[in-house]
């Protein structure tokens, strides 16, 4: 079995610490399990890293030591990657206001990469924004990109 190629966007990597969401962080930690494993291969981009960096005190110190923990690949931007972002904005795939949300899913698509995982269920995790997200997608030449929660992920390796 090939291993899956993701990428997290920073909802998975805030969540690893969230306390006012149980059960989205026991998916998230069983999800990082997984990856301990090396289950997974796991990429992000500079969007993520400078997200991060915008988190206050304790938590940005907690999440630049788990991303230095997990070491994840971090994918070059190209012109491409700002164009499909721009396209979901168009389409009305994605609302204006949610730039980062079609960066994340413009990148896990014009890197070829299996799936984009995130706990943003309002933009991103939605039946409705996945196919205008993949609509999207076939319009600008791209395959389909799966979009899941990291509960999602582990119901999908199960049944590969």
């Amino acid at each position: 079995m090939k291993k899956l190629k993701l990428y997290l966007e920073t909802s998975i990597w805030s969540h690893y610490y969230t306390d006012d969401a149980e059960e989205q962080m026991r998916y998230t930690l069983l999800l990082f399990d997984r990856i301990e494993e090396h289950r997974y291969d796991i990429f992000i981009s500079y969007s993520v890293i400078a997200e991060i960096e915008k988190a206050k005190g304790d938590k940005k110190l907690e999440l630049q030591i788990l991303l230095k923990k997990y070491q994840p690949i971090v994918l070059e931007n190209f012109s491409e990657v700002y164009r499909l972002a721009d396209g979901y904005i168009k389409s009305s795939a994605l609302p204006r206001n949610s730039y980062d949300d079609a960066f994340h899913a413009a990148m896990t698509t014009t890197h070829g990469l299996d799936i984009l995982v995130s706990w943003n269920c309002r933009h991103l995790t939605n039946e409705i924004s996945k196919n205008k997200i993949n609509m999207t997608n076939i319009q600008y030449g791209y395959r389909p990109i799966l979009i899941f929660t990291p509960a999602e992920v582990m119901i999908y390796e199960k049944g590969q």
